[in-house]
């Protein structure tokens, strides 16, 4: 990679207030920490050009800033000789903004990442799309400048990456010798931007040949259809101008993260066979998500690039994996 001599380390400055609370002989905690995080000599790749034989190179380019807040909640809810019943649950808010940045910095396929002053980082560079003509099949865009003309210049940022809140619960519980767990994770106010969908949805355009999508069938077709998806007319054209709004979704989900359930046989049966104890369990992993975006799952990102998150081109979904096992001390 090119090298930067003037390269230097970034600087963090951070602030945190916090309150912990036990109440009802520590039947119910309560944590609060609220943060305010401010970086200097923010470290990001930028773009050179490409006669320079590199596409990139890093610089303290930015300064940034984090503020949010995180909530845990811990209670127990039951506590019996032979049946307990506890809840874990968190929530947490971060803002991210760009404070100072001397140019915005694009990445990510066709630009669809801008870094810019007062904006999140990871934001969506994007034409908003308003509506499909139902007389022409024809998409109309927002014409930002109102120049009658949809150039480069009426692309805008339209949501980021960051959710507005996410977080978690877990429930435990036991009875006797069987134990259940259950972890939900959700995630609230994010958007990615669905980029094997808007090839899927090409309309058999050379560039989205590889991938036709169902949405198809609810193309325009005829005067006085009302509908999203507009006619076809080849990819980076007007209807299917890469960037589009139209494949910005949301990103929020409710997922079961993991289920737990298992049985310790008694010791006067283990006993028997000289073993001290035995555990049997099931664990199921991803098992429900719920979650508007059509893509293969909302925890997508196109690469592991830095630069390049929230960007979905077909990234395989986390799996899901159900395990039985076996535990035995001897």
């Amino acid at each position: 990679q090119l090298a930067n001599p003037n390269l230097r380390w970034e600087k963090t400055g951070q602030f945190n207030v916090g309150l912990d609370v036990g109440l009802f002989d520590q039947r119910i905690t309560v944590e609060l920490n609220a943060y305010r995080k401010y970086t200097s000599d923010g470290l990001l790749r930028v773009a050179l050009p490409g006669t320079s034989g590199f596409n990139t190179y890093w610089s303290n380019a930015a300064e940034i800033s984090n503020k949010g807040f995180e909530l845990s909640i811990q209670t127990t809810n039951i506590r019996k000789s032979d049946f307990t019943w506890t809840t874990q649950f968190n929530v947490s808010r971060n803002v991210n903004k760009v404070e100072k940045l001397e140019n915005p910095l694009r990445y990510g396929s066709r630009d669809l990442i801008l870094q810019q002053e007062g904006s999140p980082l990871y934001s969506f560079w994007v034409y908003k799309q308003l509506y499909v003509d139902p007389q022409t099949g024809n998409t109309v865009y927002e014409d930002v400048n109102k120049d009658g003309k949809i150039t480069v210049d009426d692309r805008q940022i339209y949501g980021s990456i960051w959710p507005k809140f996410f977080g978690g619960i877990t429930n435990n519980f036991t009875y006797k010798g069987i134990d259940l767990g259950m972890f939900w994770a959700f995630q609230y106010g994010n958007k990615i931007y669905n980029h094997n969908k808007f090839f899927g949805e090409g309309g058999g355009a050379r560039d989205a040949a590889r991938i036709i999508f169902a949405s198809n069938n609810d193309r325009w077709q005829a005067p006085g259809d009302v509908t999203d998806v507009p006619r076809p007319d080849g990819v980076n054209v007007n209807n299917y101008r890469d960037g589009g709004s139209r494949w910005l979704e949301d990103g929020s989900f409710l997922r079961l993260r993991s289920l737990n359930i298992g049985y310790n046989v008694p010791a006067h049966y283990t006993n028997k066979f000289k073993i001290e104890a035995l555990r049997l369990f099931l664990q199921g992993t991803n098992l429900l998500t719920f979650t508007k975006y059509t893509g293969l799952d909302p925890e997508s990102s196109a690469s592991s690039a830095a630069n390049q998150q929230g960007i979905d081109l077909g990234t395989p979904p986390q799996p899901r994996a159900i395990q039985i096992g076996l535990n035995i001390m001897l």
